[in-house]
């Protein structure tokens, strides 16, 4: 039984209720995960430019980890400040969702299913920029649940600040931003002209908030923006595809370090097409990206492009944007099948499959950068999960996203038509930013762990809602009529 008891029907006694069933769930997932992270923080190849406030990164991060060292004098606690932050967020996120479903068990299981995953909770131990993405957009999650069951236009403003937060951590986090405007404009019981007063408000905040973003950089960098590196993350994907052919229609500057790449590219388009089975392919395509940008397109540009030589790793990306994007207009098909096979992964976690469930596709030799890694190839290496937890997180996984077309093809028509209920509104468009955000990250990124660490929370939470979801007994055919 997933109501709330009769006897517990008041208000403060529901939320003691679920905030107690929250907090358990919680302790005994940080029991499973706080010994791994009283170690030091460890570092990744982007740490040091969050470190340095570099050009290419959103600088909310670096401030965050700046100042805890300025007031404690070292950051040899990050990873548990880290992993606090986020289950602050997350515990406040699944009371909040319990509340709107009506359900002791809906909080719970939102954070068990989401700790469970190796992913979001190992990241507390990196200097990377997820825990403090995670603490935006989890408080984001937080106050459109409230709005969601209150009405109360003020939580979707606070909403819009602490997005833009997480836009000014992640630029990926840009996406979350739609969210508060999207409410307003289709809940229902906020008024055409509420709704443009308090959506200009929300504006004006996250735009306040991305010009203090942007300040920062201007007087660190000298560039008033908040940051971006897609460029070098695209350039993989390109250089995966590229072919003799295109050597002519280069700019002259680039043409050589592109032609460095032709061979070694050829090898590892050859290697994932042989890989012997589905997991293993797309782990050795995710390599391939990375192989062919670092090292060897890096080293080629090194000797034969002198002034991606000399920029900076903002310049570096605004200049191989545009040769990204010609090589990939060359070749549509031959990318659209990388941009899948990079979606499948966001979804399918292969370096989540156990050992017995998937083979190598090549010897890690095989691959230049795992090889000057002395083999700490993450894009090859597996979890090997106890296999409960692997079928779980994959399950819910998929699930979820199944979860999510389903909720986008049944609620769009009333949603857009303001007839819908509320959650039906706040799901449809959790749903359309999840799906949305596993398209962008394919189209750029290769489907690496680290990127699913958000979407499968989402993925969890679609799916709790369509299973779970008792408000006053109604189905979904009845949260998207009019009441």
């Amino acid at each position: 039984m997933t109501g709330i008891p009769q006897w517990l029907e008041g208000e403060h006694n529901r939320q003691r209720l679920v905030l107690i069933g929250c907090l358990a769930a919680w302790l005994v997932m940080a029991l499973y995960t706080l010994p791994h992270l009283f170690g030091p923080p460890k570092m990744m190849g982007d740490s040091s430019e969050y470190l340095s406030l570099a050009a290419n990164r959103p600088p909310l991060y670096g401030w965050v980890v700046l100042s805890i060292e300025y007031i404690f004098g070292g950051i040899r606690f990050l990873p548990l400040f880290q992993f606090c932050l986020i289950s602050s967020a997350l515990v406040w996120f699944a009371v909040e969702f319990g509340l709107l479903l009506g359900s002791v068990l809906a909080g719970p299981l939102v954070i068990g299913l989401s700790l469970l995953n190796p992913g979001l909770h190992d990241t507390a131990a990196y200097i990377e920029s997820e825990p403090v993405d995670f603490f935006c957009v989890f408080c984001g999650f937080a106050l459109l649940c409230r709005f969601a069951r209150r009405g109360r236009p003020a939580s979707l403003v606070v909403a819009s600040f602490v997005f833009a937060l997480s836009a000014a951590t992640r630029t990926t986090g840009a996406a979350f931003m739609l969210l508060p405007l999207a409410l307003l404009a289709c809940d229902r019981r906020i008024g055409p002209r509420p709704a443009v007063l308090w959506g200009g408000l929300s504006a004006c905040v996250m735009v306040l908030v991305l010009l203090v973003a942007m300040a920062g950089n201007w007087l660190r960098n000298d560039r008033f923006e908040i940051g971006s590196y897609a460029g070098v993350s695209l350039i993989g994907k390109a250089l995966l595809v590229a072919q003799p052919g295109d050597i002519a229609a280069l700019p002259k500057a680039a043409a050589p370090a592109v032609a460095a790449t032709l061979s070694q590219s050829a090898w590892e388009r050859h290697v994932v097409a042989h890989a012997p089975d589905l997991a293993s392919a797309m782990r050795a395509q995710m390599q391939a990206a990375q192989d062919i940008r670092f090292p060897v397109f890096a080293e080629a540009t090194d000797r034969t492009w002198p002034a991606l030589r000399a920029a900076d790793a903002r310049d570096r990306s605004h200049m191989l944007m545009p040769l990204a994007l010609s090589i990939i207009k060359r070749h549509p098909v031959a990318y659209a099948k990388i941009w899948l096979r990079d979606w499948g992964e966001l979804l399918l976690y292969p370096n989540y499959w156990p050992s017995w469930a998937t083979a190598e596709a090549a010897p890690y030799d095989a691959f230049p950068g795992c090889a000057a890694a002395k083999h700490d190839c993450y894009a090859l290496d597996h979890y090997n999960l106890f296999p409960p937890i692997y079928a779980i997180v994959i399950g819910a996984s998929v699930a979820g996203a199944a979860a999510g077309i389903f909720v986008l093809l049944r609620c769009a028509v009333p949603v857009l038509r303001r007839r819908a209920g509320p959650q039906a509104v706040l799901f449809f468009w959790f749903a359309l930013v999840l799906h949305a955000s596993l398209a962008v990250y394919a189209a750029f990124e290769a489907g690496f762990v680290r990127y699913t660490e958000l979407l499968y929370p989402m993925e969890v939470t679609l799916l709790l809602w369509l299973a779970l979801r008792r408000p006053t007994g109604k189905s979904l055919t009845a949260l998207t009529q009019r009441s």
